[in-house]
């Protein structure tokens, strides 16, 4: 009886995504479609003698890839109409996040040389082309990478009037997430070896939005992700585990892998799926076990 009911969920299981895989097909078919109408309407009506590629969309802006013909590549942003609404005088242009979109250019031509800043939807410059390297923002800041007086890389963080919010001064830098970025500073000295080779020895902690640190920086976590829904992943002496926002161990760190989706490896409405000795299963945030 118990062999006969797990055949049918089986197949109820198979038969579902089946026709859900058909429909996403169906989907994308389409879309990629209107995408390749979308493309030549733009080329046959402003660029007939480039090429100009549909990226992607977001909100009523649309950022272009175009090509003239024995020119050198350049990026830029139509509306929804096709119309410009930027020069095309860009080497890349990012998505927009939370407003603005992160763009690059070169200030003498020769790559290496690349300088990054933002513009809103209009194509208005509101953040000069003037960092090394600069991400999205995300929660309202974005980490910014700038060469200090010694000819070193430092990062810190702006918000989105531009305005240094948190000085360049650590060797590596993330995004914020749930209110807290993690922060890196080499150690001393800057490089060791491991496992036969030299590799750059970092410490890592955790600052807030204002600046200060709230998990200080500390040798002990081989590797972590950013925190989501108050948890933070931490590697500790080759074993998975978690830590709170206040950098208390709350699972031990005893999984071999913490795994998620492609954004992140960590809680998920409550819950993470882990492995340990080659067995998946699901805890909750205070470790317990819910499914294996």
């Amino acid at each position: 009886m118990k062999k006969t009911i797990a055949l049918i969920f089986g197949l109820i299981f198979t038969l579902y995504f089946s026709v859900f895989a058909c429909a996403q097909n169906i989907d994308l078919k389409a879309k990629l479609q209107m995408q390749k109408e979308f493309e030549e309407s733009i080329k046959q009506k402003y660029y007939p003698k480039g090429g100009v590629y549909y990226v992607w969309e977001k909100g009523n802006t649309v950022n272009v890839f175009y090509n003239q013909v024995g020119a050198n590549e350049q990026l830029g942003l139509i509306d929804k109409t096709g119309k410009l609404i930027t020069s095309l005088r860009y080497n890349r242009v990012w998505g927009f996040s939370e407003g603005l979109a992160k763009v690059e250019d070169k200030t003498d031509g020769f790559s290496g040389h690349e300088k990054y800043g933002f513009i809103d939807e209009t194509g208005k410059v509101v953040i000069p082309l003037k960092y090394n390297d600069c991400s999205s923002f995300c929660e309202g800041l974005a980490w910014v990478m700038v060469q200090n007086e010694y000819g070193t890389l430092k990062y810190g963080f702006i918000d989105k009037s531009g305005n240094e919010v948190i000085a360049p001064q650590y060797d590596w830098i993330s995004d914020f997430s749930n209110g807290l970025a993690k922060i890196g500073k080499f150690n001393t000295p800057k490089y060791v070896m491991k496992d036969g080779y030299e590799t750059e020895s970092l410490q890592y902690g955790f600052i807030n939005k204002g600046g200060q640190i709230v998990i200080p920086l500390n040798n002990k976590y081989e590797h972590s992700e950013n925190f989501h829904e108050g948890y933070c992943n931490v590697m500790i002496n080759g074993k998975w585990g978690f830590i709170n926002n206040a950098g208390n161990v709350v699972v031990n760190p005893i999984y071999d892998a913490i795994w998620g989706d492609c954004c992140f490896t960590n809680f998920s409405e409550g819950l993470a799926a882990v492995v340990k000795d080659d067995k998946w299963g699901f805890i909750d945030n205070t470790g317990k076990t819910i499914a294996s």
